[in-house]
């Protein structure tokens, strides 16, 4: 929040009720709204991110998916309908098996507090040589870099070949994403572009230094949440697992997999077994034709084993302090080729 406004909202009210644990679902929501349209000042927003870490209003569902709609409401608007015209035109390329050949994504929300490289950049990439991706992210808040930064990265400097040539993230806006699908199948939506009223809360978010809820609202404020085929989320805690499944439910999502690695990991785990839970369409549950296609959650756990993989340390998955040290570990060569299909 660099930029002062004399018309800031005072929540100070809704800021006492966090601090009694008092405050409801709708006053927590409201009050994050605010966060877009630039109508807290600094303090209180710090303020209300920190309160809200220590109440369990950070992890409830109804909290999380509302607060996520909020943000995709007060964001740039796609449409979606030319959008789904131009991926629906390859259709037959990808679909296979269960996938029907509509967009999907790969994302973390972060504050794990271990080193790794951003794998879900990296596996976004890859994907996309099978699927249609729609990555969505931003740089590191809580984190040493984020999808941004190691994206940017992957173009910086030289191979003593010739000149890598860094990617422009904010080249893909509401009128450039349908030619993306057109011809490629991945697209990295960044978050400043799509979500300009989340600047105001970057700053802060920087300066605190520790997971907020909105690490937690990331993945579930994707701009194209209404035509999304299907979704990886990693979180960071055992507990918020079927909590995050339940949000995902309540914003209207059908096919998704939340995974948690045992260590706490936003991932799916080298090192041991991952918790899951996924988001199946029920067919064989009968609900009201006007309430749409029931979903349920099945639960879950993975080991490398599953993979037909060893069990690898986490030490091994650590890249260095920057995008830079992600980007030898993620290799590169590989992800800048896939990115040019």
């Amino acid at each position: 929040m660099s930029t002062q406004n004399s018309n800031y909202t005072s929540i100070t009210t809704v800021l006492q009720h966090l601090a009694n644990h008092s405050a409801t679902v709708d006053e927590v929501v409201d009050a994050i709204s605010l966060i877009f349209l630039n109508c807290l000042s600094p303090i209180q927003c710090a303020s209300l991110l920190t309160f809200l870490q220590t109440t369990s209003l950070s992890q409830n569902a109804e909290v999380i998916a509302k607060c996520a709609a909020r943000m995709r409401d007060a964001g740039s608007q796609v449409d979606c309908q030319l959008l789904q015209h131009a991926v629906n035109s390859r259709t037959s390329e990808k679909a296979r098996g269960l996938y029907r050949g509509g967009l999907c994504t790969v994302e973390g929300t972060g504050g794990d507090g271990y080193s790794t490289f951003n794998v879900s950049t990296a596996a976004a990439i890859i994907a996309s040589a099978y699927v249609f991706i729609a990555k969505h992210g931003a740089g590191a808040s809580s984190s040493s870099s984020g999808a941004a930064d190691i994206l940017r990265a992957i173009g910086a400097g030289s191979d003593g070949r010739r000149p890598r040539i860094t990617p422009v993230l904010e080249s893909v806006t509401l009128v450039s994403l349908p030619a993306f699908y057109e011809r490629g199948s991945f697209a990295f939506l960044f978050s400043p572009v799509f979500h300009p009223g989340v600047r105001w809360a970057a700053p802060v978010r920087k300066e605190l230094g520790f997971k907020t809820i909105f690490n937690i609202l990331g993945p579930l404020a994707h701009p194209l949440t209404p035509i999304m085929e299907a979704r990886l989320v990693g979180v960071a805690q055992k507990e918020l697992g079927p909590i995050y499944a339940e949000a995902l439910k309540l914003s209207g999502v059908k096919k998704a997999l939340v995974v948690c690695g045992a260590e706490s990991l936003d991932e799916i785990s080298c090192a041991g077994p991952t918790f899951c839970w996924r988001l199946i369409e029920d067919v064989h549950c009968t609900v009201d034709e006007e309430e749409g296609i029931s979903v349920r959650v099945e639960q879950f756990s993975l080991t490398p084993a599953d993979f037909g993989l060893p069990v690898h340390s986490l030490s091994e998955t650590s890249p260095g302090k920057n995008a830079f040290g992600e980007c030898g570990c993620a290799r590169k060569n590989d992800i800048r080729r896939a990115l040019r299909r």
